[in-house]
């Protein structure tokens, strides 16, 4: 008898808002368009009541998200959520908002799989900010049985150089204040950052392209 494989594919994608129809309508055709079965999303920028949203986008795919919130300035900022097809909707056991920054999905499974989708605070935001949002993270992975599969996607805001390490592929040359955060976070959860691990072109590295300056960085992990 074959063995039966069936490959996933899980990306991530900060999408910068879906706070218009032809933002959602755009995302929904290129998830389904690229074969992807799982998507972290980040910065949907939509503000709602629900702990927790369900949205059809599309004829196949589902829209999980926790709300947006708003700033100073009465803006709608950040959000994550993720986008899947209706068959791996129905196997959804468990949702948990960890935080506005953080939701985690389990799906049903041998293993089960655990999908954490982040959304961390930028380089200028004050050391506080950040080092809570790698404590409330690293708090709930501890939490995640041994035996699921656990995947954290997202907008990590960090940059992870290659100083002093001999192996892995990196963008950058040395690793950001919020990079430091992440490596330690990686270190005490046991994971890894399956960025730098293949070997690709140095112009398929980068995953953030600046609106103003153009310029290109690694922030973005699985």
């Amino acid at each position: 008898m074959n063995k039966v494989i069936h490959r996933t594919r899980i990306g991530t994608f900060n999408c910068r808002t879906l706070r218009t129809a032809d933002k959602v309508s755009e995302l929904a055709y290129k998830f389904s368009k690229h074969g992807i079965g799982l998507l972290g999303i980040q910065e949907h920028r939509i503000v709602h009541p629900e702990t927790v949203k369900r949205t059809q986008v599309g004829p196949d795919s589902i829209l999980l998200t926790s709300t947006a919130w708003r700033n100073s300035m009465g803006a709608s900022v950040g959000g994550v959520g993720i986008l899947m097809g209706t068959n791996a909707s129905k196997l959804i056991v468990e949702t948990r908002v960890v935080s506005n920054r953080i939701l985690a999905v389990t799906f049903a499974g041998n293993p089960k799989l655990t999908l954490v989708t982040v959304y961390s605070p930028t380089e200028g935001a004050e050391f506080d900010e950040v080092e809570q949002f790698h404590n409330e993270l690293r708090e709930y992975l501890h939490e995640v049985p041994a035996h699921n599969l656990l995947i954290v996607c997202g907008d990590f805001n960090a940059r992870l150089g290659w100083e002093g390490t001999s192996s892995g592929w990196y963008y950058h040359r040395t690793t950001s204040r919020n990079g430091v955060l992440l490596k330690e976070t990686m270190e005490e959860t046991n994971l890894e950052a399956t960025n730098i691990r293949f070997r690709k072109k140095k112009s398929r590295l980068w995953t953030f392209l600046s609106d103003g300056t153009q310029r290109k960085a690694t922030l973005d992990y699985i």
